[in-house]
């Protein structure tokens, strides 16, 4: 990777200064990048990112994408480049009407804030600098490796939910009927079909079953332990619930359990 060209006088130049097709952020996420200077001396950094690149939320990642790019693209600037978005991957979106999105943070901080469609005059502002919106022909796409594990819902009695560690206020916890609420959710079998007009506290009760589920962890010679949901599963033991709604994360090759509804992935 070559740092941006400049005259003798030690001025950026204008145009595409770098277009690397495997563009790695703390060895982390994967993407192409190109930098960009224009004629007033602003910086732009677009980064396309494609099905198969290690990408799991532009969001969360965006300050370390401007971050690496400031670093790697622009080492002399006193400001971090305008960061913008390409998106190729068709799982990925943000709240904008097209797959080009320019990252804002809040002013003098690397606190992430919004996405939103690019400019019109900086795309036009882009294409006349050389930008390139493709993979790139050195694009390596990341080839997961063969997965190890499931993810089972399952029914189950709460007698056999593992302890909880308690480190929150119970009380919030208990104000919902946990007994009416997993009936809620069985009968429906999936969250769109919960039924409407539930009172506010049975709603949120019932839906997070879904949403948000209780989960347990589930492997061989282990104790089986929470990843999600202790909370809720302490109010159940605490209200003599009966049985409930888990997801289970196990090995692929685990034997089924009495309960067992579906396998999710």
């Amino acid at each position: 990777m070559r740092h941006e060209d400049s005259d003798n006088s030690g001025t950026p130049g204008v145009g595409r200064s770098a277009d690397h097709h495997m563009w790695e952020v703390y060895g982390l996420y994967s993407a192409r990048a190109q930098a960009f200077r224009d004629e007033s001396g602003r910086a732009l950094a677009l980064i396309t990112v494609r099905d198969g690149d290690r990408v799991i939320s532009r969001s969360s990642e965006a300050s370390a994408f401007r971050k690496c790019a400031w670093m790697d693209f622009f080492p002399r600037d006193h400001e971090p480049p305008t960061l913008i978005f390409n998106v190729l991957n068709p799982r990925l979106r943000f709240n904008g009407n097209s797959s080009i999105g320019t990252v804002e943070f809040y002013p003098g901080s690397e606190v992430f804030r919004r996405i939103q469609d690019t400019d019109p005059a900086d795309v036009e502002l882009l294409n006349r600098l050389g930008a390139e919106w493709d993979e790139g022909s050195g694009f390596i796409p990341y080839v997961p490796p063969p997965r190890s594990h499931v993810l089972i819902l399952r029914r189950i009695p709460v007698s056999e939910l593992p302890a909880s560690n308690i480190y929150e206020d119970m009380e919030p916890f208990m104000k919902a009927d946990w007994a009416e609420a997993v009936a809620i959710a069985l009968r429906a079998g999936r969250r769109e079909d919960l039924p409407e007009g539930l009172p506010r506290v049975l709603a949120d009760a019932a839906g997070c079953l879904y949403y948000d589920p209780m989960g347990l962890i589930r492997l061989p010679g282990e104790e089986v332990r929470w990843m999600n949901g202790q909370h809720r599963g302490e109010a159940m033991r605490r209200q003599g619930v009966v049985e409930t709604l888990v997801q289970e994360t196990r090995t692929i090759g685990a034997p089924p359990l009495p309960g067992d509804i579906q396998r999710i992935i």
